[in-house]
């Protein structure tokens, strides 16, 4: 494999976490909306329906990650001995290889993590709590 051709695939998988990331935001806005505004019209057993889905999407976006996780560091260590091998490699190879070190994946996790809690207290929130406090 070349240089560019890990280089490459190096961004192509940095792509995957803005999508997995977009596909999350989604997901999550959709469970909110239908939180927001059906919650008081919907029956329980639907409530749960909807929850148990979107768990199962949550631990999809996980496996997603994680799945990029291993491939971008096999990709990084492949970047690593290619430049060890090399006498001379490029300046994009030369940054990609000291923004790995500070790389970090935890704000996209804390957000994540922070959205589908938040979500998933709120419509039982929205169907049971807030339905009494206007009664």
């Amino acid at each position: 494999m070349t240089e560019f051709d890990i280089l490459y695939l190096l961004h192509e998988k940095m792509a995957v976490y803005w999508g997995v990331f977009q596909f999350w935001s989604g997901v999550t806005f959709a469970y909110v909306a239908v939180s927001h505004f059906a919650a008081s019209r919907l029956h329980g057993f639907i409530v749960l329906c909807l929850t148990i889905i979107y768990a199962a999407m949550f631990f999809h976006v996980l496996q997603l990650i994680g799945e990029n996780d291993l491939a971008i560091d096999g990709l990084i260590l492949d970047l690593e001995e290619y430049s060890a091998r090399v006498q001379q490699v490029s300046n994009a190879t030369k940054a990609r290889l000291a923004s790995a070190e500070s790389l970090s994946t935890i704000p996209a996790i804390v957000a994540i993590f922070g959205s589908f809690l938040g979500s998933l207290v709120y419509l039982p929130y929205k169907k049971y709590w807030a339905s009494r406090e206007h009664t």
